[in-house]
C-alpha cells in the first residue's frame, strides 16, 4: 500500500534548536517523540538559506543553480514538472496550507489563496501570506492575503499591521515582545486549524500528501504570550562572537524564538492526532523539516542568506512505514532529496533533476548517500563533505572551514589539507 505523507515544514528553525538535537534547552516533546520513532538526519542542508529558491528546488528536485529562482523576487517555473504534479498524477490528494513562497515575486495570493495552486498540482490547500509580505497585502484594497482577510474579518487586521510597523522600526529586526493576537488569530495556530481541516476532507479511498507550511519561527520573534509565559526566564546558549546587543537582549530575542518552536510543536501534536483519527496513523510517513536556518546574532547575523551552518543546515526527521526506529543519521542529505523519496514511495513518475531518493536510507541508516552537499544564493556559493567547506561570496577570497571544529565557520589554514580543498572548490 502506497503511504500518505504529512509535511511539517516551518520557516527559519534551526537545525540544532530541537529538544532531541541536545544542548539548546528548547522543549519541542512532540518532534522528540516523532525523531524517537523514527530517523534524524543531523547532517542535512538547504540549497539555498532563502524561502523562494529553496521551495522552488525543492519542488522541482534540484540544486539552487538549477531551480530558475534566484531570489525572492522569483516564481516557480510553471512548465517544468514538478513532485506535486506528479504526486498528483500518480492519483494522491495533494493538499498545502500556508506560506509556499513559490510565486513571491508576484506579492498577491488573490485574497483566497487558491492562486497557482492547481497549477503547481494541488487538490487542496491554501496559499497564504508570510509575516512581512502580508502586512503588505493587508494595507491592499481589496485584501489581497487569505490571512489578512482572515484577520480583517475579526477586526484586527489594522491593530496587526500596527504592531508590526513598530517592529519595523527595531534595530535589527530583533524585536521580542509578545503577539498581540490570541490563540484564534495567532498565524502559526491559523495555518494549524487550516491544515487540521484539510487533513480531514481528503476522501478516504486515496492516497494523500498534505505540506502545513508554518510562518514561524521566522522572524520577526513574535511569540504568543502564554508560550512566552511557559519559557519564563530560561537560560539558552548565547549568540556566538556577537558584538550589538547586551546579553539580556539576546537572551530575550532567543526565548521569543524558542517560544515559537514550542507552539509550532504543540501543533504538530495536533495534526498527527487529526491523522490518527483518520485511522491513517500506521500508513502516514511523517516529515519534519525546514527551508533554513536562523543565525539569531552569531557572528552578528540575523536571518539567513550566509554559508554559515546555523543558516544552510535544517532539521529533518522522518517517521513511519518503511523508516528505521530511534536512529540518528549523519549521512549527507540535501532537502531537494525529499522529491525523489516522495516519489519513490508513491510508485510515481520520477523528476528529470539531481534528487535522490532516499528510501534506501531511511530503512537503514547507515548506507551512504551523497559524497558532498553544496549551498547558494546570489553570487555565494559553498560545497561541502562531512568534514571541510569551502565558501565563496564572490566579491572575495576563497574560505576553508572545518566543520567538525568548535567553531566551524571560522576559515582555517589549508596547508595541510590542499587537496579537500581544491576537491571542494572545483563543485563551487
Amino acid at each position: 500500500m502506497r503511504p500518505n505523507f504529512l509535511v511539517l515544514f516551518p520557516d527559519a528553525w534551526r537545525h540544532d534548536w530541537l529538544g532531541c538535537a541536545g544542548g539548546i534547552g528548547v522543549q519541542t516533546p512532540v518532534l522528540d517523540a516523532l525523531a524517537e520513532k523514527g530517523v534524524r538526519f543531523s547532517e542535512c542542508v538547504t540549497p539555498s538559506p532563502l524561502c523562494a529558491p529553496t521551495r522552488a528546488a525543492l519542488a522541482l528536485g534540484c540544486d539552487y543553480q538549477s531551480c530558475g529562482v534566484l531570489d525572492n523576487k522569483g516564481n516557480l517555473a510553471l512548465d517544468r514538472p514538478n513532485f506535486y504534479r506528479n504526486l498528483r498524477e500518480a492519483g494522491y490528494s495533494v493538499g498545502g496550507v500556508g506560506k509556499f513562497d513559490l510565486a513571491k515575486g508576484l506579492d498577491d495570493h488573490g485574497g483566497d489563496g487558491l492562486r497557482l495552486l492547481a497549477d503547481w498540482g494541488f487538490t487542496h490547500g491554501c496559499d497564504s501570506e508570510g509575516k512581512w509580505d502580508g502586512v503588505r497585502e493587508m494595507q491592499r484594497v481589496p485584501i489581497t492575503g487569505p490571512y489578512g482577510r482572515f484577520l480583517d474579518s475579526l477586526g484586527l487586521r489594522e491593530m496587526y499591521v500596527a504592531d508590526m510597523a513598530e517592529r519595523r522600526k527595531t534595530v535589527g529586526l530583533i524585536s521580542s515582545r509578545a503577539s498581540p493576537l490570541d490563540t484564534i488569530a495567532y498565524c502559526d495556530d491559523w495555518v494549524s486549524r487550516s491544515a487540521i481541516e484539510m487533513v480531514r476532507s481528503f476522501p478516504i479511498d486515496r492516497p494523500w500528501f498534505a505540506q502545513v507550511n508554518f510562518p514561524g519561527p521566522h522572524d520577526p520573534f513574535d511569540a504568543p504570550s502564554w508560550v512566552l509565559e511557559k519559557v519564563g526566564q530560561a537560560g539558552l546558549p548565547e549568540a556566538i562572537r556577537h558584538t550589538g546587543f547586551d546579553n539580556e537582549t539576546m537572551q530575550q530575542v532567543r526565548r521569543s524564538y524558542a517560544a515559537m518552536m514550542m507552539n509550532i510543536d504543540a501543533w504538530c501534536g495536533k495534526l498527527l492526532a487529526s491523522v490518527e483519527e483518520r485511522g491513517d496513523a500506521e500508513r502516514t510517513i511523517v516529515i519534519f523539516t525546514s527551508d533554513h536556518g536562523e543565525m539569531l546574532g552569531d557572528y552578528d547575523y540575523w536571518g539567513k542568506n550566509v554559508w554559515h551552518e546555523a543558516a544552510i543546515r535544517v532539521p529533518l526527521i522522518f517517521s513511519g512505514p518503511g523508516v528505521a526506529v530511534g536512529r540518528v543519521s549523519k549521512a549527507l542529505v540535501q532537502l531537494q532529496d525529499l522529491a525523489a523519496t516522495f516519489l519513490d514511495f508513491a510508485h510515481a513518475k520520477p523528476l528529470p533533476t539531481e534528487t535522490r531518493s532516499m528510501r534506501s536510507l531511511l530503512a537503514n541508516p547507515a548506507f551512504g548517500h551523497r559524497q558532498h552537499l553544496r549551498s547558494a544564493v546570489g553570487k555565494w556559493r559553498a560545497a561541502m563533505d562531512e568534514r571541510w567547506k569551502v565558501a565563496f561570496d564572490g566579491d572575495r577570497s576563497l574560505r576553508f572551514m572545518d566543520r567538525a571544529s568548535a567553531d566551524p565557520d571560522t576559515p582555517v589554514t589549508i596547508k595541510k589539507r590542499e587537496g579537500d580543498f581544491w576537491r571542494l572548490q572545483r563543485l563551487l
